[in-house]
């Protein structure tokens, strides 16, 4: 019998006062990997997301998604490390099936504990 791999955890770092989302597993499985097979073809499969940089997460304008998480919340979104700007291309383009965009996160921090939401997923993970 073969044994499963079900470790979820996230890696998240600070450098140069820039915030990095460096991992995000679910149940075993780079969930930043899944992003960008979004786009892969037969004969291109680019990693945007799924690079050991990671990618940077800025904090995003959705009053009604940080609502949606009450007090403490706030939404980001993933941007590549080496992208200056990003006017050309639709980040919050593809979403889950209840619309919440698949580049979006939250950060809900309460009483001194943080967790990082990715609803897309529906996986929370909490700071230890």
């Amino acid at each position: 019998m073969q044994a499963s791999n079900t470790s979820t955890y996230a890696r998240l770092e600070v450098e140069d006062e820039i915030l990095y989302l460096r991992e995000l597993v679910v149940n075993g499985t780079s969930a930043l990997e899944a992003v960008d097979k979004l786009s892969w073809t037969a004969d291109a499969q680019p990693r945007y997301f799924s690079t050991p940089a990671g990618v940077v997460l800025e904090p995003a304008e959705g009053a009604s998604e940080t609502a949606e998480f009450g007090d403490g919340a706030q939404v980001w979104r993933m941007i590549f490390p080496w992208l200056e700007t990003c006017d050309w291309f639709d980040f919050d383009g593809y979403q889950d099936m209840n619309g919440w965009p698949l580049s979006k996160f939250v950060l809900v921090e309460r009483r001194g504990v943080v967790d990082l939401h990715y609803p897309p997923f529906d996986v929370v993970v909490t700071r230890t």
